[in-house]
């Protein structure tokens, strides 16, 4: 995606749902796709990103503040402790900041999906 700026002023015209720049990418996960959604009745932003070629993983960020966090099948990821779980081979990982929520998705394998996690969140 040559702006990813562009792009995620454009959703968040139609959303009202700030995009961080960290969902942006980087040269190793590359911005492919930025969309406005709707996720739990709720306007939201995609941003997918692309790994080696292949998109890789889709984050979903929508207003959370009244979202619940579960505390069943959180995991440790460095000092975070985000919802995590397999669902028909894909893995979501689910977490609160600030007033938002995000959601990502991906078929990556869970050593991957956790560094990708780190990546995105430590840059939020």
């Amino acid at each position: 995606m040559a702006d990813p700026a562009r792009a995620f002023a454009a959703v968040q015209a139609r959303t009202h749902v700030q995009v961080p720049p960290a969902l942006a990418g980087d040269p190793e996960y590359r911005l492919v796709a930025a969309r406005p959604t709707v996720l739990a009745d709720r306007p939201a932003a995609t941003a997918a990103l692309a790994y080696e070629g292949r998109l890789a993983c889709a984050y979903f960020v929508l207003p959370g503040r009244d979202l619940p966090m579960p505390d069943a099948r959180r995991v440790q990821i460095e000092q975070y402790r985000p919802y995590a779980r397999e669902v028909r081979g894909l893995r979501v990982i689910y977490w609160k900041q600030g007033d938002l929520a995000f959601l990502m998705v991906t078929d990556l394998d869970d050593a991957r999906s956790r560094q990708v996690f780190l990546r995105i969140r430590k840059a939020l």
